[in-house]
């Protein structure tokens, strides 16, 4: 297996889940980075979020990835109005992924319940594994729950 943790993450939670994951499996990862930024003011990022998601807006990312060289997509997001940010349904779209394995996490401060079934519903050509949530106050330190999720998806590097 051959995998790479590709997320966004705009406070650093999701990041910090991402780099965890990342270390444990020795891989690569990428973040995913709109065009434009999301505001560092919550209100703000809740209102265009909430725009995005309501209008199906894809807002434009930065940068191109090539993904020939892995299998596996772990993919990262928080949860947004009950699932990904439109940003991660423009990544997906803007590189036509299909016929992977992606094992979705997220950061979550509410519910994380069902946060992936949007992804799944919009991208049905790929192999959906559970999603891994964990709780935004804990992102910093979950390296056991990590390891848990490695361990419960089978999850080794080639090599």
């Amino acid at each position: 297996m051959n995998c790479i943790v590709i997320y966004f993450s705009r406070r650093g939670h999701t990041k910090a889940v991402a780099t965890e994951i990342s270390r444990q499996l020795n891989c690569d990862t990428k973040d995913i980075v709109p065009a434009k930024w999301y505001s560092g003011f919550y209100m703000r990022c809740l209102i265009r979020s909430y725009k995005e998601k309501r209008d199906g807006i894809l807002p434009p990312i930065r940068g191109k990835l090539n993904l020939s060289l892995y299998d596996t997509i772990i993919l990262g997001f928080p949860v947004w109005w009950g699932s990904a940010p439109r940003v991660i349904f423009s990544f997906m779209k803007s590189h036509k992924i299909q016929g992977r394995r992606i094992i979705p996490f997220c950061t979550y401060r509410g519910s994380a319940a069902n946060a992936d079934k949007d992804l799944t519903e919009a991208f049905p050509d790929n192999e959906w594994r559970g999603l891994f949530a964990v709780k935004s106050a804990k992102a910093k330190r979950c390296s056991k729950e990590v390891e848990e999720f490695i361990k419960k998806h089978n999850l080794k590097q080639d090599g």
